[in-house]
């Protein structure tokens, strides 16, 4: 059995225990019977997220970082990928990757890890696993075959497709498809581990 290892963590009031199991729940049922998703305590004994030191509006391009090392200084042997729910100062983005090679690492050779935005809530609740998916990529981003830059499926029912709302969309499926290429990617992360 293949399980995606994350060390959850939340700003001090970027809790949302709601999205938090509705993001889980769908990502746990997208990658069976595979895979499966497994939680580092943060907080021995509890499921529940870290608390960081840090409250207030994050912006998502500039703030990574230093939440990011709040992390390191709280668990410094933390296993998995680092998924930190917070609230963006916007919110139109439902979460963000930042990549090793991310300017605002400032050199400091951290592996992907994820901000989740708690101050609005995708409707398919697929926003972890995209993130996920973006992580296993690092720096090698999928190019689309249209030729332009953005990495995401075209497919509107794919979970790594760029356009999701929080509003309930027209005619739009509540269900998403993990394509198997993703699900490959998935399978060779850094954050994936074997075991029985």
């Amino acid at each position: 059995m293949l399980f995606i290892n994350i060390a959850m963590f939340m700003t001090s009031d970027g809790d949302d225990s709601t999205l938090r199991g509705d993001y889980l729940a769908k990502a746990r049922a997208m990658i069976a019977p595979t895979m499966r998703m497994k939680l580092f305590q943060t907080v021995s004994g509890s499921d529940t997220p870290r608390t960081l030191p840090y409250s207030g509006s994050v912006n998502d391009e500039r703030d990574g970082a230093k939440l990011r090392a709040m992390c390191h200084a709280a668990v410094p042997a933390g296993i998995g990928i680092p998924v930190i729910f917070c609230k963006f100062f916007q919110q139109i983005d439902f979460g963000y990757t930042v990549l090793t090679s991310d300017a605002q690492n400032g050199g400091v050779q951290w592996l992907p890890y994820i901000l989740i935005n708690t101050r609005s809530k995708a409707w398919r609740n697929g926003v972890l696993l995209h993130e996920l998916i973006h992580a296993a990529y690092g720096e090698s981003q999928p190019t689309p075959r249209r030729g332009d830059r953005d990495p995401h499926d075209s497919d509107q029912n794919s979970v790594f497709n760029a356009n999701d709302s929080d509003i309930r969309q027209p005619g739009q499926s509540p269900n998403l498809a993990l394509p198997a290429v993703h699900r490959r990617a998935l399978e060779h992360a850094y954050f994936t581990t074997w075991g029985p």
